[in-house]
C-alpha cells in the first residue's frame, strides 16, 4: 500500500513533464523559489506543521495527549519529532505537490502546502517516519528519475532538479517506528557546516511566546548538543476547539517556573466587500481574528528582539506599534515576513483597536488594582506615529480612533474617569504638586490633570500624548493658577514656590534669544496670585507696586487707602521651602530700574518710589494728610518730636515731606515748613 502512492505521485509527474516540458521547468522553479522565500523560516515552519498535525482532517477530531514538537540538532542533522497525527496519503499528495493541501484554513495556521519545502534551505535529502509511511524527498533519486525518463534534457539550463515530485519510499531496514511519545520524526541531514549555523540560529529564536497563539502544541524542545531550552504551557485546554480564546495563559520552563500572560481575542466574520477583494483561493475564509496578549509580570520579562513584531502566530518582519503581542490571521507575502498592503489587512488591523477598547484595558486595569496607569506603559507607541509605516501605521490608526475618546484615566483627587483627548499633563516640575492647588475635578478648556500614577513614568506620559493628551504649557499652568487662586496662605505659598520651580525647570534662553525666564516672570506678574498683608490677592501691576514686609513683621503699617501699594502678606514668606525661598528672590526681587516686581522693604524705597511720587501729583486733604501722618511715623518708627526739628531743606526726602499739612493751633493745618 505504502509503495503504491509513491509510484503513483512519480508516474503522474513523469506523465505530466512528457506531455508539457515547461510544467517540468516551471516546477523546478518554483521549488527553488520557495529555498529564497522561506529563508530563515524553516524551524517556524516546522512548528506551524506540527501544530496543524493536532488535527485529524478525515474526522476533523483533535488528538488528546502530549502536543509537542522537539528539535535535536546535531554536527550533521536536523531531528524534528512531533506527538500529532501521523501523516496520511492526503499529506504525502501535499508535500510531493504545489499548493495542493488537506488543511482548513479556518482552523490551521498554514494552508498552502508550500511550507514543509523550506526544509531545502538546509538538506537536500528530507526523511520522513510516520507510520505506516516511510519515505524520502532527494536530489539524488530525483536526477536518477529524470535520466531515466529522458526528462533531464528538458531542463534547459536549469540545474535544479524538482525534489519533491519524486518521493521514494524507505526500505523495511530504513523504517523507524514511534516510541509512543512521537508519531512523526523528520531527520534532515544537513548539507554543511552553514546548514548547521543556519539551523542553530533558528532554534535560538524560538521563544517561549511562541505559544501563546497556537492552537494545540502544548511544548516546544530543543536540543543542540549541550544546550537544550525547554518551554510549555502549564494549562491548556485539550478539548475540541478551533479558536483562540480570552483567558491567562502560563508558560513555564524546565524549572516549572512560569510566566505569566493575558489573551484577549476578538473574532469577527469578514464583511462581503471585504472578501470580494480577496484572491480566489481565498475567498472561503469566514472570519477574521486579532488577538492580544501581555505579560501580567512585565518587570520580570526579558526584553526579547521579537518582542515587538506582529504576529501571524509566528513573529512577521513587522513591528506592532505598541508594547502590546499583536496576533492576527493576517495575509503575507510567502516569506511570511511582509503583511501584504490590501483591504482585507486593514480591516484585520482595525479590529485591534476594538479589540483594546471592548476588553483589554478595562480587564487589565483590574488585573493591575492599584496601579491602573500601568496600562499606559503598554500603550506606548514604539517610534514617533509619523514614522510609522504599513500595518504598524494601519494598528496604530486603529487603536488611536477607538481609543482615544475611550474614558480610562483617572482623574486626580477624584474616582471620575475620562478620555486621553481631555487630559492636560502638567510639566516634570509640578506635577507632583499640583493636586494641592486645584479642586476636585477641576477642567481646563475641558481638559482634566490625571491621577498621578498615570504620569509617574515617561512611558505614561509618551503614550497619553500619542493618544491625545495635551503638555500643559507653563502659560497655561498660571493662567489656571490666576482661576482659582485662594486668598489663603499655605495655598499662595506653594502657588508661588511650584511657580518658582516651573521657571526655573525652562531653558534661561531659548533659540529665538528671547529670555525664557523674564517672559514667564513677567506673564506671572499679570496674574492676581500674590497674597498681599490685607487678605487680597493681587497681581504685580506696576500702578499696585507690591513690597516684602519688614523682618519684623510684628507691627506692619497698613498703607493709606488712597495710596495704591501694598505689603505681601508675612506668613506666605515663611512658608516658603527653601528652594523656593531662594528662587523667589531671584526671579521676582530686583533691586533695579525693572518693572513689575516684588520690591524688599525699604523704608526710604518707598518714600521714593510710592510717597513722594503721590505728593507731587495730588494736594491731600487734611484726613489724608493725618492718615499719611500716622503711616509715616509708624514705618520709620520714630517719635513726632523728631518730625518737628527744622526741616534741613538740603535732603531730597525730607525737603519733599515737609510739605506735607500739619495741624496749627489757631486751627486748620499749614505745611510743615511754613509752621517749623
Amino acid at each position: 500500500m505504502s509503495a503504491s502512492i509513491f509510484e503513483k505521485i512519480t508516474k503522474r509527474h513523469i506523465e505530466e513533464y512528457n506531455n508539457n516540458p515547461n510544467r517540468l521547468r516551471e516546477d523546478a522553479e518554483n521549488e527553488s523559489a520557495i529555498v529564497d522565500d522561506y529563508k530563515g523560516r524553516v524551524i517556524l515552519e516546522l512548528l506551524q506543521n506540527a501544530d496543524d498535525a493536532q488535527i485529524n482532517f478525515d474526522s476533523n477530531s483533535i488528538i488528546v495527549g502530549d502536543a509537542f514538537i522537539e528539535f535535536e540538532l546535531t554536527a550533521k542533522s536536523l531531528i524534528v519529532r512531533n506527538g500529532g497525527y501521523p501523516v496520511n496519503s492526503h499529506g504525502i499528495e501535499s508535500l510531493a505537490c504545489m499548493r495542493l493541501s488537506p488543511k482548513d484554513k479556518k482552523v490551521t495556521i498554514g494552508s498552502k502546502g508550500i511550507g514543509f519545502k523550506s526544509v531545502l534551505e538546509i538538506t537536500d535529502q528530507p526523511i520522513i517516519h510516520s507510520s505506516p509511511f516511510h519515505f524520502m524527498f532527494s536530489e539524488e533519486h530525483a536526477h536518477k528519475i529524470l535520466k531515466e525518463t529522458n526528462l533531464l534534457d528538458k531542463l534547459g539550463k536549469n540545474s535544479y532538479y524538482p525534489i519533491f515530485r519524486f518521493p521514494v519510499k524507505l526500505s523495511t531496514e530504513q523504517e523507524k517506528e514511534g516510541n509512543g511519545q512521537w508519531a512523526t520524526e523528520i531527520l534532515l541531514p544537513l548539507r554543511d557546516s552553514k546548514a548547521f549555523e543556519a539551523s542553530q540560529k533558528m532554534l535560538e529564536k524560538i521563544t517561549p511566546e511562541m505559544l501563546i497563539f497556537l492552537h494545540r502544541l502544548k511544548r516546544i524542545e530543543y536540543k543542540i548538543s549541550s544546550k537544550e531550552m525547554v518551554c510549555f504551557l502549564s494549562e491548556k485546554d485539550s478539548g475540541k476547539y478551533k479558536e483562540l480564546t480570552d483567558g491567562e495563559v502560563k508558560i513555564s520552563d524546565k524549572s516549572g517556573k512560569p510566566t505569566r500572560y493575558y489573551r484577549w481575542v476578538k473574532t469577527e466574520p469578514v464583511p462581503d466587500n471585504i472578501r470580494k477583494e480577496l484572491p480566489k483561493g481565498w475567498r472561503d475564509i469566514t472570519h477574521g481574528q486579532v488577538a492580544i496578549a501581555i505579560p501580567l509580570e512585565n518587570e520580570d520579562n526579558k526584553n526579547r528582539t521579537e518582542g515587538n513584531k506582529v504576529r501571524v502566530f509566528f513573529p512577521t518582519g513587522e513591528f506592532s506599534p505598541v508594547k502590546m503581542i499583536i496576533h492576527g490571521n493576517f495575509r503575507t507575502d510567502s516569506s511570511r515576513e511582509r503583511i501584504l498592503p490590501e483591504p482585507y489587512n486593514k480591516w484585520i488591523a482595525d479590529i485591534g483597536g476594538v479589540l483594546l477598547k471592548e476588553k483589554v484595558i478595562h480587564e487589565l486595569q483590574e488585573k493591575l488594582a492599584g496601579d491602573e496607569g500601568k496600562i499606559l506603559e503598554y500603550l506606548e507607541t514604539r517610534i514617533k506615529v509619523d514614522e510609522m509605516k504599513g500595518i504598524e501605521r494601519e494598528l496604530w490608526d486603529s487603536i488611536f480612533k477607538h481609543i482615544r475618546d475611550y474614558p480610562f484615566i483617572k482623574v486626580a483627587q477624584s474616582s471620575k474617569k475620562v478620555s486621553p483627548r481631555q487630559i492636560y499633563i502638567p510639566t516634570e516640575s509640578v506635577k507632583d504638586s499640583f493636586r494641592e492647588l486645584f479642586p476636585q475635578d477641576y477642567s481646563i478648556d475641558d481638559r482634566y490633570f490625571p491621577e498621578n500614577s498615570f504620569i509617574s513614568t515617561d512611558s505614561r506620559i509618551k503614550a497619553l500624548c500619542a493618544l491625545g493628551a495635551e503638555s500643559l504649557s507653563p502659560e497655561k499652568f498660571i493662567d489656571c493658577l490666576d482661576k482659582v487662586s485662594n486668598p489663603e496662605v499655605k495655598w499662595s505659598a506653594k502657588a508661588i514656590s511650584i511657580i518658582v520651580k516651573l521657571i526655573q525647570s525652562q531653558p534661561r534662553w531659548s533659540t529665538n534669544n528671547i529670555d525664557c525666564w523674564k517672559k514667564l516672570v513677567s506673564y506671572c506678574c499679570s496674574k492676581q496670585i500674590f497674597l498681599c498683608n490685607d487678605g487680597i490677592l493681587r497681581s504685580l501691576d506696576i500702578n499696585y507696586p507690591i513690597f516684602l514686609p519688614s523682618e519684623d513683621t510684628s507691627d506692619l503699617p497698613t498703607p493709606p487707602h488712597f495710596i495704591k501699594f501694598a505689603f505681601l502678606e508675612p506668613k506666605v514668606n515663611e512658608n516658603l521651602d527653601k528652594e523656593g525661598k531662594e528662587g523667589f528672590e531671584e526671579l521676582f526681587l530686583k533691586q533695579n530700574k525693572q518693572e513689575n516686581v516684588i520690591y524688599k522693604f525699604n523704608k526710604e524705597s518707598i518714600l521714593k518710589k510710592i510717597i513722594l511720587p503721590w505728593l507731587k501729583n495730588n494736594n491731600p486733604s487734611a484726613e489724608q494728610a493725618c492718615r499719611l501722618r500716622e503711616f509715616l511715623f509708624h514705618l520709620t518708627k520714630v517719635d513726632k518730636t523728631d518730625w518737628d526739628e527744622p526741616w534741613n531743606e538740603e535732603t531730597y526726602i525730607r525737603a519733599e515731606i515737609c510739605k506735607l499739612p500739619v495741624p496749627i493751633r489757631e486751627g486748620g493745618e499749614a505745611p510743615a515748613w511754613q509752621v517749623y
